[in-house]
């Protein structure tokens, strides 16, 4: 089902947006990385996270699915809660500095 409602419509892009925005910058900055998925043919948010980075046939170590496809439900304080997650990941998870790969040749 789709949100008809336009507001609540413009709020969950503006939370995808800005989850997929923090998802970049730690992925870029920390040694954590941060996987978002939008279904929006059923208007769910999947938010995947291991915090020492991608290993190969690991599972993710926490994994969030927000489901926003339905006027009767609110799921803000859900996406409240995951933006609130991945800033404190951004501030607080170690550094990439210093792990820059470099060319062997």
């Amino acid at each position: 089902m789709k949100v008809k409602n336009i507001n609540k419509q413009k709020k969950y892009r503006e939370y995808l947006v800005k989850i997929m925005g923090l998802a970049y910058d730690i992925s870029e900055r920390t040694q954590t990385d941060v996987w978002v998925n939008w279904s929006g043919h059923v208007g769910l948010i999947d938010v995947d996270i291991m915090y020492d980075g991608y290993r190969e046939n690991a599972e993710v170590d926490e994994k969030y699915s927000i489901y926003v496809g339905d006027d009767d439900e609110n799921p803000e304080p859900e996406l409240k809660k995951v933006m609130q997650k991945l800033k404190s990941l951004l501030v607080n998870a170690p550094s990439n500095a210093g792990s820059v790969a470099t060319d062997s040749k």
